[in-house]
């Protein structure tokens, strides 16, 4: 099976991404990968110039990464596994207290995002109604349900949650694999841990754990 591995970027790529993309260029498995690179763009443009080449491709799945994110060389495979519309790895935000990136609420009122992050959940596949686009795996048959231009922002909301309010309305179900995590590469690589911590923290205090702006 064939999948691109798309990658919007600026000027330059984290080392420690390109380790990644090097180990995964570098796996003898069951699936072919492509890469799709599209540098020095507005992201939503990036993204949707990745989707052009993905769909004139013989892709079944494009497979969308931040160039600031690390992930195990099998995270591609273990996401295609589900043979989901839309499944995305777990990725947190790069500042404290280090919040998921994905959505059990997203919704849009009044020029305003509507958003609930998850703060506990269990092992296995996740229902959510949006995500960053950092580490999501779609299926090929999601783009022919939608009309272009896929990817454009909203006032308030980024294109990748833009992006997936066109996917609830197209009737897409849209999951995080709780159990498959990449790293966001800050000073320091953000993992679940951080999160974690920050979460266990604000519980054991009684004091709200708010998302940094």
């Amino acid at each position: 099976m064939k999948i691109m591995i798309g990658i919007p970027f600026g000027r330059t790529m984290d080392y420690q991404a390109v380790q990644s993309l090097l180990q995964l260029a570098n796996l003898r498995g069951p699936n072919e990968y492509v890469f799709a690179l599209v540098s020095n763009s507005l992201v939503y443009d990036a993204r949707e110039k990745i989707t052009q080449l993905f769909l004139e491709s013989e892709c079944e799945f494009l497979f969308f990464l931040d160039s600031d994110m690390t992930f195990h060389p099998q995270t591609v495979d273990l996401l295609v596994r589900h043979n989901l519309q839309f499944v995305t790895a777990k990725a947190f935000k790069r500042v404290a207290p280090f919040m998921p990136c994905f959505y059990t609420r997203a919704r849009y009122e009044n020029g305003q995002p509507d958003l609930q992050v998850p703060i506990e959940y269990g092992a296995g596949l996740l229902p959510i109604e949006g995500a960053g686009l950092a580490c999501a795996l779609i299926r090929r048959d999601v783009f022919e349900q939608l009309e272009s231009p896929y990817f454009f922002p909203l006032p308030n909301m980024g294109e990748d949650l833009a992006f997936c309010l066109k996917l609830q309305e197209a009737g897409v179900l849209m999951y995080a694999d709780t159990t498959v995590t990449c790293g966001h590469i800050t000073s320091f690589e953000v993992f679940e841990e951080h999160f974690q911590a920050h979460r266990d923290a604000a519980k054991a205090t009684g004091q709200p754990l708010e998302e940094s702006r």
